[in-house]
């Protein structure tokens, strides 16, 4: 009897494993600050804009681990991390009085999140799927404004809970590893969209 139980446990054990699985995510950032608006702050603190220019840089990774119910919904943790740096190249000193509002208007943030989100998936055969995700993620992120020029930097930190959203494409090369291409889009304070390349390992 004791070799019955330990045999139904051991398969328990290899069936709940055989719906779990891994991602990892790198991919670019779109992050919608407005320059133009940005430009009218500088402006307004006395600064020629002509003399203004940017150098921005964004990218981001992720870990995520799953556990998948059927080939339809599965559900998700997440950690992210991004890195969105805006440098202005400014020859002039700015109102300090006005450096909060260009940084909230202008200026994207670098940081990480966590998060859980539902997956739930199309299947158009056995190595193709359409997977759709809703969550939400925790953030926190810090903006910095650097003018090199002047030898300064300003800081601003923030966090949050936000809703996340998500679309992608997933291509099962072998049962245990698989390719895929996603988007996903979010509201760290600044609307934030990403386009990464995933693989994933079945356990």
């Amino acid at each position: 009897m004791t070799c019955v139980f330990a045999a139904a446990a051991i398969c328990s054990t290899a069936a709940v494993a055989d719906d779990m699985y891994v991602n990892f995510g790198v991919g670019g950032l779109n992050v919608d600050t407005n320059e133009g608006r940005l430009l009218e702050l500088i402006g307004d603190a006395g600064v020629d804009v002509t003399n203004v220019s940017f150098d921005t840089s964004s990218t981001t990774f992720f870990i995520r681990g799953g556990y998948e119910f059927n080939e339809y919904i599965a559900v998700e943790g997440l950690y992210q991390d991004y890195e969105s740096t805006r440098t202005l190249l400014v020859g002039q000193v700015i109102d300090p009085d006005a450096l909060p509002d260009i940084l909230a208007s202008g200026i994207p943030g670098s940081g990480d999140a966590y998060g859980a989100s539902a997956r739930f998936s199309l299947p158009l055969s056995k190595s193709w799927f359409i997977d759709a995700r809703v969550g939400a993620m925790n953030w926190s992120s810090e903006k910095v404004l650097s003018f090199p020029d002047l030898d300064r930097e300003v800081v601003q930190e923030n966090s949050g809970t936000d809703p996340v959203y998500g679309l992608g494409m997933r291509f099962f090369v072998n049962y245990s590893f698989e390719i895929a291409a996603e988007y996903q889009y979010a509201d760290f304070e600044t609307k934030t969209e990403s386009y990464s390349v995933v693989l994933g390992y079945r356990f």
